[in-house]
């Protein structure tokens, strides 16, 4: 809600832009919408709802970027008219990009969760049976809310004894992670520089894995910056064809 002015108690109507999002994002806007409805009709608050476009992944490959410009020139609109935007999850960059478009800086994240919300929440206590590690991925911190509050929740429910590693994409949510607890940290399309300045200020206090943009021509140089793990996709999933053929060689009799 960039550039508010007055009190936003004191509306006679509220203008709310929504963008169902993806994953949970339809089942959980849904219950909220009905929310909004009831209290439309057990008091004098009014909703002015209106529905955007697709934002993360759909709206990638759709056209290209996790924030389309459709959705920019929707939120663009609600905002003009004093609106807020009421958002589901987006994967990529959608939360970012979203942020620097519009100067979006405010956040509220619960300081301790309720454990009635185990169940709904992006790590599930029954996912947690036979497992050697929990690894929270970029799906999960979007669908809680944030890296702290994705590790709260994994550490409140994952048995002792299961690690927790948790990836991350710049030093911005690195930090963030430190600072929240983790023991592991997956660094995703670090730079060398980056790795480096994660390698001396973790000084051994967590442990570190690279990951992303590794290959066998720049390993060596990944590992002399000191990250615990190294790990390289490119040794399974960038396999390359072979072109094989069997042809048979016919013989005259003899």
């Amino acid at each position: 809600m960039p550039n508010w002015s007055g009190d936003p108690l004191n509306l006679d109507e509220y203008v709310i832009g929504v963008l169902p999002s993806e994953g949970i994002g339809p089942e959980i806007i849904g219950v909220t919408l009905d929310i909004l409805e009831h209290l439309s009709n057990v008091s004098a608050k009014r909703f002015d709802i209106s529905i955007g476009g697709k934002i993360g992944l759909p709206a990638r490959i759709e056209s290209g970027n996790a924030l389309s410009r459709e959705v920019i020139e929707f939120c663009q609109s609600v905002f003009s008219r004093r609106g807020a935007i009421l958002c589901g999850p987006g994967g990529g960059r959608f939360v970012y990009d979203l942020r620097a478009r519009f100067d979006l800086f405010c956040k509220f994240t619960p300081i301790r969760p309720t454990s009635a919300l185990d169940d709904i929440g992006a790590i599930r206590p029954g996912n947690l049976t036979d497992v050697d590690m929990v690894a929270v991925r970029e799906n999960h911190i979007t669908a809680a809310g944030s890296i702290r509050a994705v590790l709260e929740q994994a550490f409140r429910i994952t048995p002792p004894g299961i690690p927790i590693q948790i990836e991350v994409e710049n030093m911005a949510q690195f930090d963030e992670a430190f600072h929240a607890g983790a023991r592991m940290i997956l660094l995703d399309n670090f730079s060398l520089v980056d790795m480096q300045a994660a390698v001396t200020y973790a000084a051994k206090r967590v442990e570190l894995e690279a990951s992303g943009g590794i290959s066998l021509e720049n390993v060596r140089l990944v590992a002399e910056t000191g990250v615990d793990r190294i790990s390289i996709g490119a040794l399974t999933k960038d396999v390359t064809a072979i072109d094989l053929s069997m042809r048979f060689t016919l013989y005259p009799p003899s």
